[in-house]
């Protein structure tokens, strides 16, 4: 399952999504991982301020979401997020 952050925060926030089936999704969008840090770079450019909130599916690979923080990293964004949710 894939969990997308309100509008509010996509404004100040990059909000990237891993999904169980180890797609990238940024602020809604489907982006392949090759592209990730251009378009982060891109978001981060319009916002400066701004930091990235990272969520992956418990399914996904951890590997995925080491290269996901790496390119938010590599693009600039000094204050990230990794966002979880409580198991019931």
């Amino acid at each position: 399952m894939v969990l997308f952050f309100p509008i509010s925060l996509i404004i100040n926030f990059v909000g990237a999504s891993i999904s169980d089936k180890n797609e990238v999704w940024i602020n809604r969008r489907l982006v392949d991982m090759d592209a990730v840090q251009a378009n982060v770079e891109k978001l981060h450019a319009e916002n400066p301020q701004g930091g990235a909130v990272i969520q992956a599916d418990e399914r996904s690979e951890v590997g995925l979401m080491v290269e996901v923080i790496d390119a938010v990293r590599l693009a600039g964004v000094e204050q990230y997020s990794i966002a979880a949710s409580e198991k019931n």
